[in-house]
């Protein structure tokens, strides 16, 4: 993995039944993906992981989760504590520039990420995030721009600089 890239391999995934969250999108209790869709969330492997957190982690402000002012322009946030939709809603707006089969990395800690594409985070952005429980960070695999959720029930946006701008 370079500074502006995250490339995965084969070797960096595991199967979904193998990870540790995998209830969120499977346990009849929880919302049931359909089979096309839950095969597009491919879990990374604990080294894997630990690499696109590491990444993650240099995003961040300070512990409110925040995204840095001198990595990121155009950042903006969102209260997430009403319904799902309004989430829903706010991040349709802040991706629509960008292709929902955009290959995307989703993590939540040094063992936890995984692979997806960004219309289906969109879509189902709230299993993905959790309230009182879950510090999310979203970014496509070039260092484009970022999502982070805070679990104190807020999102925030920004597009990443490059040190060349």
């Amino acid at each position: 993995m370079n500074e502006n890239k995250i490339a995965l391999t084969q070797a960096d995934l595991i199967p979904l039944e193998d990870f540790e969250l995998c209830w969120r999108w499977r346990d009849p209790q929880y919302i049931l993906l359909a089979d096309e869709e839950l095969s597009e969330i491919t879990p990374l492997c604990p080294t894997a992981a630990q690499k696109v957190y590491s990444v993650a982690r240099s995003f961040t402000l300070d512990s409110s989760f925040r995204l840095s002012s001198s990595l990121f322009r155009e950042c903006v946030d969102c209260d997430t504590s009403g319904e799902p939709s309004d989430g829903r809603k706010w991040l349709e707006r802040v991706t629509r520039s960008f292709d929902p089969s955009l290959d995307i990395v989703v993590t939540w800690s040094e063992e936890l990420a995984v692979a997806t594409k960004l219309w289906l985070f969109v879509k189902y952005w709230d299993d993905f995030c959790y309230p009182m429980s879950d510090d999310t960070t979203v970014f496509p695999s070039e260092l484009k721009w970022a999502i982070q959720y805070w679990h104190e029930e807020h999102l925030y946006f920004g597009k990443y600089v490059r040190q060349s701008d």
